[in-house]
């Protein structure tokens, strides 16, 4: 569920996130799909910035003490 400033930029925005195990570990997969609500607006770089942030705090969060 997406509301406030992103619906105010974008007609559409879906995001998937996709988990593979990998090793002792996992791949992220992240994609974001959307439509501007005028071709002025930019692309949604900072909502996917967000998304490597987060990852890697949950990375960080999940890993802490398993060296």
């Amino acid at each position: 569920v997406i509301e406030g400033d992103v619906l105010g930029l974008y007609k559409s925005f879906k995001s998937n996130l996709q988990v593979t195990p990998k090793g002792k570990g996992s791949v992220v997969l992240w994609a974001m799909e959307y439509e501007k609500q005028e071709d002025h607006i930019p692309d949604a770089h900072t909502l996917l910035q967000l998304a490597v942030v987060v990852s890697k705090k949950i990375d960080a969060y999940l890993t802490q003490g398993h060296n």
